[in-house]
């Protein structure tokens, strides 16, 4: 792997660190991903609200998480 750069050394992150914050956004996407379990106000064809931006953050970790890969191979 490349040593990061920009921001990432600026602001003192190793490869280490990253690998540490790749893994905390994968522990957080889990977590914020809906279940299979039964909400009362989700249906088949639409989440709660509450569901709904469970999602929206879970999808949001993944990306940032996937920009964190990136930036350690170095593209």
């Amino acid at each position: 792997m490349t040593a990061p750069t920009g921001g990432l050394t600026r602001a003192g992150l190793t490869l280490a660190d990253l690998g540490e914050l790749a893994n905390a956004l994968d522990d957080a996407a889990a977590y914020r991903e809906p279940g299979n379990g039964h909400c009362p106000d989700c249906t088949k064809t639409e989440m709660c609200d509450d569901h709904a931006g469970d999602q929206e953050a879970a999808g949001s970790y993944r990306r940032l998480r996937a920009r964190l890969s990136e930036m350690e191979a170095g593209e």
